[in-house]
């Protein structure tokens, strides 16, 4: 046994880990105790079981079900008023049930968020792994082994939805540039795309062009977007909206249609299984 934990504590080097804790429903975010409780087992299977660094563990408390504490406070309001206003277009009967479905729970949501701000004063699940610092492994990546790969644009959209003949998304620039006229490429279909507008998530001096006069706005129409910013509505023309919109979705990617992205077949991860009644063996399938 001692063998093995040491195989793992080399296996699994890297600088942070993050640890969600769920919200359970013998308690509530009203409770800081129960959570604090959760949160230090959490952290004591890492550090103990695991052989993480205590420094180097996060606790974040989410509730996933109904989405507490996922994203920012304010990308998860506008969500939830996006979803409202689609659902109120259609207006049908089975739309009006979705319509009062979707008002709780974003009244559920809003009451345990209230209820977590009073005592959680760190940042949302999105937010404490977008500030884990880049492994440095990572600059031997075919991602950047050269400098004219590293320069071109690419993004990870989270969400797509239609908005008549304009294909819409919200996406996370991780390198490069886009300017409003750009054409993109939407891997993995490759259909081509003209941006044709951005609501960029925070203005900077790369978002000189915002055509906005409140720079502080959290959609301000900007010019272009750069590295590292999160666009909540980019408008985009196509030369099919049908079949576009059937092979967008989250987990695509957007790429410069002059450098496209490299397509490697092999994956490399370090897996933690901490479950040991069904152990990692070679040909699982994991989803």
């Amino acid at each position: 046994m001692k063998e093995k934990k040491k195989d793992k504590k080399e296996l699994l080097s890297t600088s942070a880990r993050g640890v969600c804790t769920p919200q359970q429903q013998t308690w509530s975010f009203s409770t800081p105790p129960a959570t604090a409780t959760s949160s230090q087992t959490s952290s004591a299977l890492c550090v103990q079981t695991a052989g993480f660094h205590k420094a180097c563990v996060r606790i974040v408390p989410v509730a996933a079900l109904p989405g507490v504490n996922l994203v920012p406070q304010q990308q998860q309001q506008q969500q939830q008023l996006l979803l409202l206003e689609l659902a109120a277009a259609k207006r049908s009967a089975h739309t009006q049930d979705a319509v009062s479905h979707l008002q709780q729970m974003v009244q559920q949501q809003q009451k345990q968020q209230q209820q977590l701000l009073q005592w959680w004063k760190g940042g949302s699940l999105l937010e404490t792994i977008e500030a884990v610092p880049a492994e440095a492994s990572r600059s031997n990546c075919c991602c950047s082994s050269s400098s004219s790969s590293s320069s071109g644009f690419a993004a990870v959209v989270s969400d797509v939805w239609r908005s008549g003949d304009t294909l819409v998304m919200s996406f996370k620039v991780v390198r490069g540039t886009l300017k409003t006229g750009d054409l993109v490429l939407l891997l993995p279909g490759r259909q081509q795309l003209r941006a044709l507008q951005l609501h960029c998530g925070s203005s900077s001096s790369s978002s000189s062009g915002s055509s906005s006069g409140s720079s502080g706005s959290s959609s301000n129409i900007v010019a272009s977007c750069s590295s590292g910013q999160f666009v909540l509505e980019g408008a985009f023309s196509c030369a099919s909206i049908e079949e576009t919109a059937a092979a967008a979705a989250a987990g695509c990617v957007l790429c410069s249609s002059k450098e496209l992205l490299p397509t490697p077949q092999l994956l490399q991860a370090s897996l933690l299984c901490l479950d040991t009644e069904m152990p990692l063996l070679p040909g699982r399938q994991l989803w």
